[in-house]
């Protein structure tokens, strides 16, 4: 991609508004974020983020913690009721949504939602989320509530990821399936 003189200059404005705003760890934030409890939420080191990033600590107690050298494309909205923690060297596509809560109950508990409450004033029902290093979330993707993703796994573009899988997988779909897992003992992806 060749970039022109404004192209440059506006890159250069953002990386000196990044390093201001978000301190000298992150790399560059390409256009203003809508953030929301700054204090929150830990950038580290090598954090780079692209265009209309959003990132929402929903309440005074939720936690969201970016590893080192995570890279956000464009359009990626991270919402956390609790907590969310992505760590080190992932890569999150863009249009990719990460929410660790639902608005309302719907269990079948006896404190369930009911369809005449306004959605909005719904109580929010959180379960912490966590990406371990050395994910690709392609775009498109959505991470819900309670979700764990395995170290060096794959989530392939416009997937809806609902469960848990403690290995590495490729997992794609609406739900979300692992369709391939790595063998350590062969070193290589295997179809499931």
């Amino acid at each position: 991609m060749k970039y022109s003189f404004l192209d440059y200059f506006y890159l250069g404005y953002r990386l000196i508004c990044s390093k201001l705003f978000f301190g000298y760890k992150v790399r560059i934030i390409k256009s203003k974020p809508r953030i929301l409890r700054k204090g929150n939420i830990v950038f580290s080191e090598g954090f780079t983020a692209g265009y209309n990033f959003r990132c929402e600590c929903v309440s005074s107690d939720s936690k969201i913690f970016f590893g080192k050298n995570v890279k956000l494309n464009d359009a990626v909205h991270v919402g956390a009721f609790k907590s969310i923690i992505i760590e080190d060297d992932c890569l999150i596509g863009s249009r990719v949504t990460i929410i660790d809560h639902d608005h309302g109950n719907y269990n079948g508990s006896n404190a369930h939602s009911c369809p005449e409450e306004v959605p909005d004033e719904r109580e929010l029902v959180g379960e912490p989320i966590v990406i371990g290093k050395k994910v690709w979330i392609g775009d498109g993707a959505v991470i819900l509530k309670g979700v764990h993703i395995y170290k060096g796994s794959v989530v392939a573009a416009n997937s809806v990821v609902t469960k848990s899988y403690d290995y590495a997988c490729i997992l794609a779909g609406i739900p979300a399936k692992p369709i391939k897992k790595f063998c350590w003992v062969e070193n290589k992806w295997v179809n499931l």
